[in-house]
């Protein structure tokens, strides 16, 4: 995998960090790889790339959460199944009800 960039922008932080962030987000990665029915997935999209943006968003959107102080849990859940049904719409495959089936 390639190397996975934590949200963070702050320097000296990521710097810390960043290590940690690779080993779990590999450890995630494989452990999702040996369950994964990939037959939901397109073909022309590797799955790694898809748990990489996933990864991304959902660790920026908590950073951000975090940072402004806002911990409207029920807005969040809102907001984060909003952005796994793009993911089903953008990444899966067949009709909607297959996806549901994710």
């Amino acid at each position: 995998m390639k190397q996975m960039i934590f949200f963070e922008t702050e320097p000296d932080i990521q710097s810390i960090i960043q290590p940690d962030v690779q080993d779990a987000a590999k450890k995630t990665l494989e452990m999702l790889l040996s369950i994964l029915n990939l037959d939901f997935i397109r073909k022309d999209i590797e799955f790694t790339s898809i748990y990489k943006e996933i990864l991304y968003a959902s660790d920026g959107m908590l950073k951000y959460w975090y940072r402004t102080g806002n911990y409207d849990v029920t807005a969040f859940e809102q907001e984060y199944l909003e952005m796994i049904n793009h993911w089903e719409i953008v990444y899966g495959k067949g009709m909607e009800n297959d996806r549901k089936q994710l």
